[in-house]
């Protein structure tokens, strides 16, 4: 009786691990299908074609010859690789995982799905159209604002057009609680019109000097990453410990000031990758400050996900819940990169070396990736009402994109710290640790294969009876 007794409590208390009303869990997986089936599908083919276009241009580092169309060089090739990874996968990817966890943990269906799947053919054509402008060579230069001016405004709007339903069904929940997975899904459709919005129009509709012009630029580019894609893999990381692993949130009630310190804190820190530059020392300092108390949330998100990990039962491992544990750890590994690489000392020594491209990597394939994965894996057979068909294809996708991860962070964190410690007779080391980033970015290339192949067997399976059971209270 005990334990069923604190079963209940945790059904009470935290993110609900079932749902006695099997035909309303039902319906609101149904009228999301349209919607996240698309953004997925988007996301899969992006995915590829971004790691594709990483391996490229990682292989010209140390075979320079490999590639001699004008459209694929080595500057061009690691735009099309950035904005794919950040507009194609991420964006699609996150908006998806975004928009059913919203509506799940709030009960409440989509009565216009229509809309957000308008918008998702809409902010993925407009991608496709700055792709081609970037083939042309027509990039502006600045980090997450690579793509053509003309995009911007017409993006938000399609991202408006999916992501304030996230904002509807926290407005309309028909539960009692507010859980830290909506407030984070909430805060990031609501942060990036905002980011975006701003940024078009201090740097390309009104354009402002070169100081003000750069502020914007860090702010949208650290904005993108800390304020958008990370609350929602953190979202997912929230709504998926407890329910794969049948305890609640180790001390759930920190969530909340991990939470306001977190997204208060980001928005400041990206000033940290000023330091140097013409702008003014508060600023600078006002970003290090920033970057270093980030350790505090991370802290705290450390005990509130290791410390649920540690009480599960054993043999619980799901391959959404290992996705999840692993995006853990890599949430904290890239707040301590972030802080380590944003203080005055280690900005000095490391910025502008391969270590910068090593915590890009970590963040977007160590921690954003990952959690990404891990809500996909759980919310497609929910929403299709299919199994997923392959469990050999999940285990060999987990384990190819830990390796492929690690391996491109440490050859690129390596090479970046011998680059700073000794800049000069670098040739060889150079080459061998670029040799070893590929081959890595090469064997992460094959885990995306790994899963958009099992995707695209999904989608082909009959779909289960409409009236079964949802997957996800079995």
């Amino acid at each position: 009786m005990s334990t069923v007794s604190s079963v209940q409590q945790v059904i009470r208390r935290h993110e609900p691990l079932a749902e006695p009303n099997l035909g309303r869990v039902a319906q609101v997986d149904h009228s999301l299908a349209p919607a996240v089936l698309v953004l997925g599908a988007f996301a899969a083919l992006w995915l590829l074609a971004s790691s594709l276009l990483g391996l490229v241009a990682s292989l010209q580092l140390h075979l320079p010859g490999l590639v001699t169309a004008e459209a694929l060089t080595y500057g061009r090739a690691r735009d099309l690789q950035s904005v794919l990874l950040n507009y194609g996968w991420s964006a699609n990817a996150a908006l998806a995982v975004g928009l059913w966890v919203a509506h799940r943990l709030g009960r409440v269906e989509s009565r216009h799905a229509w809309v957000a799947v308008l918008g998702a053919l809409g902010w993925n054509l407009a991608l496709a159209w700055g792709c081609l402008s970037l083939l042309g060579g027509g990039t502006t230069g600045l980090p997450s604002l690579e793509l053509p001016r003309e995009t911007g405004p017409f993006m938000v709007a399609c991202f408006l057009a999916v992501g304030l339903w996230a904002a509807v069904a926290f407005g309309r929940r028909h539960t009692p609680h507010v859980f830290a997975a909506q407030w984070h899904v909430l805060a990031a459709v609501l942060s990036f019109p905002v980011l975006h919005l701003l940024a078009h129009a201090a740097i390309h509709a009104y354009p402002s000097d070169g100081v003000l012009q750069a502020i914007v630029a860090a702010w949208h580019a650290h904005g993108f990453l800390g304020l958008f894609l990370a609350p929602v893999a953190l979202a997912a990381i929230y709504y998926l410990i407890p329910k794969e692993t049948g305890r609640p949130i180790r001390g759930y009630y920190l969530a909340t000031v991990a939470f306001w310190l977190f997204v208060t804190l980001h928005a400041w820190a990206g000033a940290a990758h000023l330091i140097g530059s013409p702008v003014p020392a508060w600023i600078q300092s006002s970003g290090v400050v920033a970057a270093i108390m980030l350790l505090v949330p991370a802290i705290i998100a450390a005990i509130n996900f290791q410390g649920t990990l540690l009480q599960a039962p054993r043999g619980t491992r799901s391959p959404s819940l290992r996705f999840a544990a692993a995006a853990a750890h890599g949430f904290l590994l890239w707040i301590l990169a972030l802080a380590l690489m944003s203080t005055r000392s280690g900005s000095a020594r490391f910025r502008f070396t391969e270590l910068e491209q090593a915590q890009g990597i970590l963040a977007l394939h160590g921690f954003v990736a990952l959690a990404l994965f891990a809500g996909l894996y759980y919310l497609l057979p929910r929403v299709t009402r299919r199994e997923w068909p392959s469990k050999g294809l999940v285990a060999a996708h987990y384990w190819l994109c830990l390796l492929g991860t690690a391996g491109a962070v440490l050859a690129l964190g390596a090479l970046g710290w011998f680059r700073a410690a000794a800049p000069s007779d670098l040739a060889e080391t150079a080459r061998a640790l670029n040799a070893a980033a590929s081959v890595s970015l090469a064997i992460l290339l094959l885990g995306h294969l790994a899963f958009v192949a099992n995707l695209a067997a999904l989608l082909a399976l009959p779909t289960r009876a409409r009236g079964a059971a949802p997957l996800s209270d079995r």
